[in-house]
């Protein structure tokens, strides 16, 4: 590893890099204002082309999540490679294996989320309605097929910045334990907004938790691909699979397998409330034991070909 940086968590960042130690204090200043400008810029069509602007709302999000999450994926790219003159592999993204990497990532994200899912069923907390409504017609499994999308670039997009981008500024120059540290509190902090003026603290803990679990597995197969994935599988399953809030959020599409409501009857701390499962304890109970199998499995390296 080169003498110049604490930690490289990916690549070598090279001698070149521009990436002076007061600069990186401030790139997760800079990653909000690069985020909310490229979102801004994104959304401008909307108001320009007619064809975006009547598109029912179910679509209008689906192009939010894919013209806006994806606007935000370039100008990290080009910010890295431009301004902090280094390689997007320093960051994290690269392609090798990455069809089983992603792959194997996707499935973790399901199993993830449908086992805490299915916890809190068995706990009382849902009431299920109709099976696999989404296949009453052609139109629900397309936009079913176009959240998948929209999630892909979304979920991609959150750890491109924050895993890829700011955890590697970071940890390059002070070190990896505050590099975890201030993302994860900066995850937190970017959820902050979903909910506010009411605040589920367990759902703040658990996405503290869940970015530190992030942040395990690209230490171990040092690669974005696989938490891309797993991000992804995460928020598509929970929103659309079974039409749950994800982070505070609803959206409004016939579930893919089953539609679940909330008994209010049923504790908080055991459904989520208003935030969705993400404020439950089995969550919470999930997230941990999924960073000690991670850290476990992790042991012999992720990937014994690295």
């Amino acid at each position: 590893m080169s003498k110049q940086y604490k930690s490289e968590v990916f690549a070598k960042i090279g001698a070149q890099a521009r990436l002076h130690p007061i600069y990186t204090a401030f790139v997760p200043i800079i990653a909000a204002i690069l985020m909310m400008v490229a979102m801004s810029m994104a959304v401008v069509p909307m108001r320009f082309l007619p064809v975006l602007g009547e598109l029912p709302g179910d679509l209008r999000l689906v192009y939010l999540l894919v013209a806006g999450f994806g606007a935000v994926s370039l100008a990290v790219f080009a910010w890295v490679k431009w301004v902090e003159n280094r390689s997007l592999a320093s960051m994290g993204w690269t392609f090798d294996r990455a069809f089983f990497r992603y792959g194997r990532g996707f499935i973790i994200g399901l199993l993830m989320n449908v086992s805490a899912i299915v916890i809190i069923g068995l706990l009382g907390g849902y009431e299920a309605g109709n099976w696999l409504p989404a296949f009453s017609s052609l139109s629900a499994i397309s936009v079913i097929v176009l959240f998948l999308i929209g999630f892909i670039v979304q979920g991609g997009t959150e750890e491109i910045l924050v895993r890829g981008w700011i955890l590697s500024s970071l940890a390059a120059r002070w070190g990896l334990p505050l590099a975890v540290g201030v993302t994860s509190l900066l995850f937190a902090i970017l959820h902050l907004s979903n909910e506010w003026p009411h605040i589920n603290y367990i759902a703040m803990f658990n996405i503290v938790l869940i970015s530190v679990f992030f942040a395990i597995y690209v230490l171990r197969e040092k690669s974005l691909l696989g938490v891309c994935a797993i991000h992804s599988a995460w928020n598509w399953i929970m929103s659309i699979g079974f039409g749950l809030n994800v982070s505070g959020m609803k959206i409004d599409v016939e579930p893919l397998v089953v539609g679940l409501s909330q008994k209010p009857e049923i504790a908080n701390w055991i459904t989520g409330g208003s935030f969705g499962p993400e404020g439950s304890l089995v969550v919470t109970a999930v997230i941990s034991l999924s960073c000690y199998l991670v850290w476990r499995w992790g042991g012999d390296n992720l990937d014994k070909s690295q």
